[in-house]
């Protein structure tokens, strides 16, 4: 009986954590995979897609703003903060907020929420990796300017200025009204 206990916590947390092993992308209902774009420029996102990037791409675009927060997550999982919440907090403390899905599933909770900033998600055919646990690690890696197989330690939000990697502000933020 303990160990079926076990194993349907597991399952509860599989949706948020490392036991999702791809990306979803074949899962996504009819009409969504339209809405997957490669990123042609930041300047042409728009607000009805989901726009793939990669870690190096998202870096060069961190170097043109003076305060960023780059907020990481997972669909349908539980935080603290809605979407808009984490904008107001942006705009307030003059940061320029990008919103990177690790995955599809879920999607919808995520795209459909109140908000005014850009979705995108992690570039799988630019890493050539379907697995998740590999592809998030190398888009993270290239994100900070790490070499490809270091280790690191996730975190939700990381903070930029310039482009350069503020260490551990992200865990500091401050997002009370």
């Amino acid at each position: 009986m303990k160990k079926l206990f076990y194993i349907n916590i597991g399952l509860l947390f599989a949706a948020c954590g490392p036991l999702i092993t791809t990306s979803n992308y074949n899962d996504l209902p009819d009409g969504w995979k339209e809405r997957v774009v490669p990123l042609t420029t930041f300047e042409e996102v728009k607000m009805n897609q989901i726009t793939k990037i990669n870690g190096n791409q998202l870096r060069e675009e961190l170097k043109k703003h003076p305060k960023a927060i780059v907020h990481t997550l997972a669909n349908g999982c539980s935080s603290n903060l809605s979407l808009e919440e984490y904008e107001q907090f942006a705009v307030k403390n003059g940061y320029k907020l990008f919103i990177v899905m690790l995955g599809y599933e879920y999607t919808f909770l995520t795209y459909n929420q109140k908000r005014e900033s850009p979705l995108y998600s992690i570039d799988t055919d630019y890493y050539t990796q379907k697995r998740r646990s590999v592809y998030g690690k190398n888009f993270l890696n290239d994100l900070l300017g790490r070499g490809i197989n270091e280790k690191i330690e996730y975190e939700a939000d990381y903070v930029f200025e310039y482009g350069q990697l503020m260490p551990g502000a992200g865990s500091k933020l401050k997002f009370e009204s």
